[in-house]
């Protein structure tokens, strides 16, 4: 029964990285060249992957901890989940974009608003806010087909 569980969670915790690395890669590349200052930054590409394997690691550490705070290891998120979802998503944005700036990771396009004078951009927030719900809700739509799928043969 234990293993049963833990290689539900692997699995789930597999889904979370290929359709993170899916959105957060294409968010990245789309987004970067038109906020971002990208001749004042060296090896954009470089930067582009680091900053995806950083979301995703955001994504499957915030993932697990919604898993531990239900305890039941559901499928899916109630609204409340993605609220929760939603403001850790805002957290980690706050955090993470204040640490990068603060030391000249990157800089901004003169194009990029900025979230309530904080400085820190309002595109990596909205990406967060808006990646994170949907690769689970993504997530528990595949587990969802798979279970349904199983139960067929």
């Amino acid at each position: 029964m234990m293993v049963d569980k833990v290689k539900n969670i692997l699995n789930r915790n597999l889904i979370i990285i290929v359709v993170s690395v899916i959105l957060q890669g294409l968010w990245e590349y789309i987004v970067c060249g038109l906020f971002y200052d990208t001749e004042s930054i060296n090896n954009m590409t470089s930067l582009m992957v680091e900053a995806t394997i950083g979301d995703v690691i955001i994504t499957v550490t915030i993932f697990n901890l919604i898993l531990i705070i239900n305890r039941s290891g559901k499928h899916s998120l109630n609204f409340i989940d993605i609220l929760i979802v939603c403001l850790y998503g805002f957290s980690a944005a706050m955090v993470f974009e204040t640490r990068a700036l603060a030391i000249n990771r990157w800089v901004y396009s003169e194009i990029m608003g900025n979230f309530m004078g904080t400085g820190v951009g309002n595109i990596p927030i909205l990406q967060l806010v808006l990646l994170l719900p949907l690769t689970f809700l993504i997530e528990s739509s595949i587990v969802k087909f798979n279970n349904g799928r199983k139960g067929d043969q």
